[in-house]
C-alpha cells in the first residue's frame, strides 16, 4: 500500500516508483523542473588550468578553484569585447570575474577542435595563480 503523498511545493514533482519484489526507488524525492545542471571546472590556484572538457549540450559552466584561493580575474581570450564571449557562451557571473567561482551560460554550440582559451589570476601568495587553460567539447 502506497504511503500518502505530501503536498508539493510550486515547481516540484514527487516521484515514487515501486517494482515487484524491489524496494521503493526515489520515494519522497522531489525534482525541480527548469533548473539547469551545472558543470564544474576545477582550476588549480597555482595556475596551469590545462585542457578541460565539457559536453556539447546547454548547461551552466562554473569555473572554480580548489577552495584555497579566489579569482581576482577570469576571462576568455582571443576575441574582442570586454568581457569577450566565445560563440555559445554568455551571461558571465560575476561580470568582473572576481570571486570563488565564475560561471557562464553555454548553449551547446560546437566548440572548435582547438578549444577556447581562458586566463585567470588568483589571490594566491606568492602570485603563482596566473594561469591559462582551454575548454573543449569532450
Amino acid at each position: 500500500m502506497a504511503s500518502p503523498v505530501p503536498p508539493l511545493q510550486e515547481g516540484c514533482v514527487s516521484l515514487t516508483v515501486h517494482a515487484s519484489g524491489m524496494f521503493p526507488v526515489a520515494s519522497g524525492h522531489e525534482l525541480t523542473r527548469g533548473v539547469a545542471m551545472t558543470k564544474k571546472v576545477n582550476l588549480p590556484c597555482d595556475g596551469n588550468g590545462g585542457n578541460k572538457s565539457i559536453k556539447k549540450e546547454a548547461d551552466t559552466i562554473t569555473f572554480e578553484t580548489s577552495g584555497n584561493c579566489t579569482f581576482t580575474g577570469f576571462n576568455f581570450t582571443g576575441g574582442s569585447g570586454s568581457p569577450y564571449y566565445p560563440p555559445g557562451f554568455s551571461n558571465k557571473t560575476p561580470s568582473n570575474g572576481v570571486g570563488a567561482s565564475v560561471s557562464y551560460s553555454y548553449d551547446g554550440t560546437q566548440i572548435p577542435d582547438g578549444g577556447y582559451t581562458f586566463e585567470y589570476t588568483t589571490d594566491t601568495s606568492p602570485k603563482l595563480g596566473n594561469g591559462t587553460g582551454t575548454i573543449k567539447n569532450g
